[in-house]
């Protein structure tokens, strides 16, 4: 990436961005935006970027907080309860530590206190979901909506051909090796 051009950041980013690869889009933006700090397009189109992520829903269950009932949702850098009744809480990833269950309740700290209260018949996967993504490790799968170049890749090679799709992730988006890898990998496990 370091040796892109402007135009040839836009082009990956774009391509990204289209096939909903915010994430790795908004890296090849801010990479064209270091190269042309003054340009526009990719200003607008990573702060587009910015907000997809943070409304793309990694994961989500039905759950219930004390007598409200509702869904608990994982975003980009936040876990959120959307209650049925109009009630939204909100807790920063940056915030959280020790998830942990009891009596088949979420229960971790926040900000220095423990917030218990979540049940939900999902919360055994929520657990390790909580400690994956605190390790920076977003879920991938059937509850998350891939792409369809990832839907492509999971239904059209293994993990020994990774760099075989590698490749054509490469081809597909024009992106470097190392980023191309980073998708693959995450993808094919």
């Amino acid at each position: 990436m370091h040796n892109m051009s402007f135009e040839e950041s836009i082009n990956v980013a774009r391509k990204f961005e289209e096939y909903e690869q915010m994430d790795m889009a908004l890296k090849y933006y801010r990479n064209a935006m270091e190269l042309n700090p003054e340009n526009k397009e990719a200003k607008v189109a990573a702060e587009r970027c910015k907000i997809a992520l943070s409304k793309k829903v990694y994961y989500a269950t039905p759950a219930n907080l004390a007598l409200v009932e509702g869904k608990l949702v994982l975003r980009r850098g936040m876990l959120a309860f959307e209650g049925t009744n109009g009630v939204d809480i909100e807790h920063w990833l940056e915030y959280i530590e020790n998830p942990r269950m009891r009596f088949g309740r979420i229960l971790f700290d926040y900000k220095g206190e423990t917030i218990e209260g979540y049940s939900s018949s999902h919360s055994r996967r929520w657990i390790p979901i909580l400690k994956d993504v605190l390790d920076g490790k977003y879920p991938t799968g059937d509850n998350v909506g891939n792409s369809e170049v990832e839907k492509y890749i999971k239904e059209h090679f293994t993990i020994s051909q990774k760099e075989e799709a590698t490749q054509y992730f490469m081809d597909l988006t024009g992106c470097d090796s190392t980023d191309a890898r980073i998708v693959v990998t995450r993808v094919l496990g």
